[in-house]
């Protein structure tokens, strides 16, 4: 059993619709772990391989797939997480899901607020606070990083 493809794309960008959508097909099998990080947080991935396939039901005639949006923040973890996911299946798919970029700003703001951000009340004030970006990104580093004086950095 070798994993077949693998659903990627930034935080709010509809991975999770995907992952839903394609967990139900018949001749599809998922990770049990939406998204296991494997390949980004595993060390020594090569001697843990049979608990990555532990984590999915084995049925003859399937393919497998998981969905792990942590394999895209490089270099936050795994530096040769590509090698490693090339050395594990060379056949590797990639379904790799983008959104524009304000329609994602707003979502992941919307889902903060939702979840009681209401302490950032101000777009900008959450940037600078860092409530919107990845983790182990400080507001500075963030491509949505805005000073007082409005301009983008």
């Amino acid at each position: 059993m070798k994993v077949d493809f693998i659903i990627l794309g930034a935080a709010k960008c509809g991975t999770t619709t995907l992952y839903r959508i394609l967990k139900d097909h018949p001749d599809i099998n998922f990770c049990r772990e939406k998204e296991p990080d494997f390949f980004s947080k595993t060390e020594d991935w090569k001697t843990h391989l049979a608990d990555y396939h532990k984590l999915f039901r084995e049925e003859e005639g399937k393919i497998y797939g998981e969905a792990s949006h942590s394999y895209t923040a490089y270099p936050r973890f795994n530096l040769n997480i590509w090698e490693d996911i090339h050395a594990y299946n060379p056949g590797m798919k990639f379904i790799y899901i983008v959104r524009d970029p304000v329609d994602r700003f707003i979502s992941s703001y919307m889902q903060d607020y939702q979840r009681g951000g209401s302490a950032f009340p101000s777009v900008r004030r959450s940037i600078r606070d860092g409530r919107l970006c990845a983790p182990g990104i400080t507001p500075r580093s963030s491509p949505l990083s805005i000073p007082s004086g409005g301009k983008r950095s």
